[in-house]
């Protein structure tokens, strides 16, 4: 009969999770480029040496010009892809000076959560670690490689694993236009029971014309709902059920 090495104990015993924030000041060619585009967001995706950069832009002149600074920054675009006024840039490779986030975390047993975030000439990333030791060895070798600013650490439960919602995530889905026609709905009242404004009236306070208003409403609406929902059906699965303190019990990760 084999013997079981393992203790009989769940993962949980043993495993930590920390969550750690990090804003990163230079050593990446999109905190140069936010920095000419004050107030515009750029959302990178990264796997290995894959990159997907995703922006917003106003018109054709913008778009160009925004390419344009991408390969003044030695990023060489082999595809671009527009589509209500957003765009998807796939580089070729990563940028041969580049602090890599990426190999960094994972060379340290941590794990990068994408996506990163470049704005006003800055980075956030976000990155997972299962235990401290691993978080602290991360933050000892970025910080030798950049300017780098830690924004937050925290430990966190397992069980958000399968039941929280990444926020970052879906907030960056959203593009500046989409995220201040929801707001503004929801502050002068159209989300009240009754309504206080029509589409019409909150159209008139941002000065757009109702259909444009209306556009960037449904649209920022169908990414909250859609980013929602799974989470939502999720929690009416385990209604009922002690769902809040959940740990990785009766999970295929649970070691016994």
């Amino acid at each position: 009969m084999t013997e079981n090495l393992l203790p009989s104990h769940s993962v949980s015993e043993y495993m930590d999770l920390w969550e750690l924030m990090l804003e990163v000041e230079d050593g990446n060619p999109l905190v140069k480029v936010s920095a000419l585009y004050p107030g515009k967001a750029f959302i990178m995706w990264y796997l290995w040496a894959r990159q997907l950069i995703k922006f917003s832009f106003d018109n054709l002149d913008e778009l160009k010009d925004i390419t344009d600074s991408l390969e003044k920054f030695q990023y060489k675009i082999i595809r671009t892809e527009t589509t209500d006024n957003m765009a998807l840039v796939l580089p070729e490779s990563k940028f041969d000076g580049e602090l890599d986030i990426w190999d960094i975390s994972t060379s340290n047993n941590c794990l990068e959560l994408p996506p990163a975030t470049f704005e006003d000439g800055r980075g956030i990333f976000r990155i997972a670690g299962f235990d401290e030791k691993s978080i602290s060895s991360f933050v000892s070798k970025v910080v030798s490689g950049a300017q780098v600013k830690i924004l937050h650490k925290r430990r966190l439960p397992l069980n958000v694993l399968r039941s929280s919602l990444w926020t970052s995530s879906v907030l960056s889905s959203f593009s500046p236009r989409q995220a201040e026609s929801l707001i503004k709905a929801q502050e002068m009242g159209y989300y009240n029971t009754p309504r206080r404004v029509t589409t019409g009236e909150v159209a008139k306070y941002m000065k757009l014309g109702r259909s444009t208003f209306e556009d960037h409403l449904r649209k920022a609406e169908n990414i909250l709902v859609n980013s929602f929902v799974p989470y939502l059906n999720l929690f009416n699965s385990n209604r009922g059920k002690d769902f809040h303190h959940q740990t990785l019990s009766n999970t295929p990760l649970e070691i016994k």
